[in-house]
């Protein structure tokens, strides 16, 4: 947790990946620790750049299983969602960017959509016979206690948590050092269905 004695390596900064629910006061343990390891590097000598995004539109394609595209609840939370297209954009932009160290960046997308919204558009351009299938939270995190499939369970769980907090974040210092994110959720699905 201490990033003291780093400072004598050839490291010249440090982009961590976070996410957008991190705070000081949050409990939740994955999101306790994503702040334990800002507060590590914060700590430190080295210039860093912090990155808090919301959701990223290529997790949609792992809910494509079994004929189905699954979805853990209601579908009504939601997100200005990026993509890992205009992330990278960001991150390497960041690199040349002076104004850059020592900062803490909401990357959000152009648009926001509830998941149940997020999920349509890409079932409808990459999997348009498929079903949606959507099962309750309580129900996903049960059977992955269960089963002791501690993937599934922990899923539940977190998205249990992104249900109670929303969006946190502003994405203003970074949109004005590094432009807008430009694609939406529809032009990423239609990438993946190579139209």
């Amino acid at each position: 947790s201490d990033l003291s004695n780093v400072g004598e390596s050839n490291l010249k900064r440090i982009s961590y990946l976070s996410g957008d629910s991190v705070t000081p006061d949050e409990t939740f343990p994955p999101v306790r620790a994503k702040w334990l390891a800002e507060e590590a590097i914060r700590s430190g000598d080295i210039p860093y750049s912090i990155w808090r995004p919301t959701w990223f539109a290529e997790t949609l394609t792992k809910l494509a299983r079994f004929g189905t595209i699954a979805m853990i609840g209601k579908g009504e939370v939601g997100a200005h969602w990026l993509t890992g297209r205009d992330f990278g954009r960001w991150v390497s932009k960041s690199m040349n960017e002076p104004t850059a160290d020592i900062q803490t960046f909401n990357p959000y997308g152009q648009e926001w959509l509830s998941m149940k919204e997020a999920v349509e558009i890409y079932r409808d351009i990459c999997f348009p016979l498929r079903p949606i299938a959507s099962s309750p939270i309580g129900m996903v995190s049960f059977i992955g206690k269960t089963l002791r499939n501690w993937d599934m369970w922990f899923g539940a769980e977190m998205f249990r948590f992104l249900e109670s907090v929303g969006e946190r974040g502003d994405p203003t210092t970074g949109n004005e050092l590094f432009g807008k994110m430009s694609q939406t959720v529809e032009d990423f699905a239609r990438e993946q269905a190579g139209i």
